[in-house]
């Protein structure tokens, strides 16, 4: 078992932490103690700070960490208070996709192979923790009789692809996906490019009969 990045303190000592647990776990720290006093536990997550009170049985100290952290994928540092002992683990997110939040912009394009619109995908758990970096994203595009695909991974908690017009107008069908987990379908719809200058030019027959008697 990998412990975390504790820094040791005199007569106190971790017991089993990990650096890595799975988001909706139980997770409890527990340290070996010297005396019968115990510190708070400070927590500080992605949305801020809490405050973990002991729960003492003979010599070991346990902190219960609460659930809303431990479904929370992330780093987490805690510190005993008043101590120099302190460490990080971290929470990664359930491994099965359940939901894809998918955005679209702009919804129309001009044709003509210069314009694009961006399509924007997040690939969420079962605890609406995005997936991890590196998960691979298909990207999936319907125009008439011609299907394509594109491949982009979460980075950065986005993955992303651009979506350019063609030289006809109409429409793109687009969806994305993560293994089974469908997004919604849209629409892109590709409009007709803009007027540009041109010329008339006159052209004139002149038709010439001559009667000779």
């Amino acid at each position: 078992m990998i412990q975390d990045a504790a820094t040791p303190e005199l007569g106190i000592t971790p017991l089993n932490h990990k650096l890595t647990y799975r988001a909706g776990h139980k997770i409890n720290l527990k340290f070996k103690v010297n005396n019968t006093s115990a510190h708070d536990l400070l927590l500080s997550y992605n949305l801020g700070s809490t405050i973990v009170n002991p729960q003492m049985k003979g010599s070991f100290v346990n902190y219960k960490i609460p659930q809303f952290i431990s479904n929370m994928s992330g780093m987490v540092k805690w510190q005993l208070v008043n101590t120099t002992q302190r460490g990080r683990f971290t929470i990664t997110p359930v491994s099965q996709t359940v939901k894809m939040e998918t955005y679209i912009g702009p919804p129309s394009i001009i044709a003509g192979n210069s314009d694009y619109s961006m399509a924007v995908s997040i690939p969420l758990d079962s605890l609406d923790n995005v997936q991890k970096d590196d998960t691979a994203v298909l990207f999936n595009y319907n125009k008439e009789t011609t299907r394509t695909q594109n491949l982009s991974t979460v980075d950065n908690l986005i993955a992303f692809d651009y979506i350019y017009s063609t030289e006809k107008s109409g429409n793109i069908l687009f969806a994305a996906n993560v293994d089974e987990q469908f997004s919604k379908e849209f629409t892109v719809e590709i409009k007709a490019g803009l007027p540009v200058d041109f010329t008339l030019r006159e052209s004139v027959i002149t038709h010439m009969q001559t009667e000779i008697n």
